[in-house]
């Protein structure tokens, strides 16, 4: 069973701010993310522990800056 998390954020700042924010995961503290479409997109929030608190698995389905 494919599980799919729907997720929306308010970011203060500009387009372009946003952008960077969430492609850079400027709010963990590690992350693997490949800028494609199907690319990884998994952050750690306690790096030594991935498997717990993580996105382990999650895949970039969209990419579109605006």
């Amino acid at each position: 069973m494919q599980k799919i998390i729907y997720l929306t954020s308010e970011v203060k700042g500009s387009k372009e701010e946003a952008f960077d924010y969430f492609l850079n995961a400027k709010y963990a503290p590690e992350a693997i993310i490949e800028t494609k479409v199907g690319g990884k997109y998994e952050t750690y929030w306690n790096p030594p522990e991935r498997e717990d608190n993580s996105t382990i698995g999650c895949k970039i389905t969209a990419l579109e800056k605006k």
